[in-house]
């Protein structure tokens, strides 16, 4: 079988499920996680700013805390995209070293969405700071368009 959704799947049916998703689902679909093989697409590009001489720290706990309260996998990560003045921002170098994500530069603001080639974000940018830093971060992140698949039950049962 082959579905667009956890919800469209009994996990009780199945020996194991295989999973692609660029989501993380472990606290909002426990049982279909017990069950899972997941395959994270590197299918997100993380469109960054931040304040000059922010630190590469704070930036990185940012892009995690934000990641993860949208239930998106830091392991679906492809690359980074800044605006072409950030390009020499050492948090931005730092990131791209710490993770392997190549970093995209851009002339227009809307650099994560030129990366992925998407018409939409997948989350707007959100701001991210911490008490006494006197800096701040944003992230947006857009998803690398796909076909769309049609869900279709496999002939012969469960699979």
């Amino acid at each position: 079988m082959y579905a667009t959704t956890l919800e469209a799947v009994d996990p009780a049916l199945y020996e194991i499920l295989l999973v692609a998703t660029d989501r993380e689902f472990r606290d909002t679909h426990p049982a279909h996680w017990a069950n899972a093989v997941i395959y994270r697409p590197t299918s997100l590009m993380l469109g960054l700013g931040c304040h000059r001489g922010a630190s590469a720290e704070m930036v990185e706990r940012g892009v995690l805390a934000i990641l993860a309260r949208h239930n998106l996998s830091v392991r679906s990560v492809k690359a980074i995209a800044t605006v072409d003045r950030k390009a020499d921002e050492p948090a931005f170098l730092y990131l791209r070293d710490r993770y392997g994500w190549p970093l995209e530069t851009y002339p227009a603001e809307a650099a994560a969405l030129l990366c992925a080639g998407a018409a939409v974000l997948l989350l707007p940018k959100q701001v991210y700071t911490e008490p006494g830093a006197g800096r701040a971060m944003t992230l947006a992140v857009a998803r690398i368009p796909y076909p769309k698949r049609r869900a279709v039950q496999s002939v012969g049962g469960h699979g």
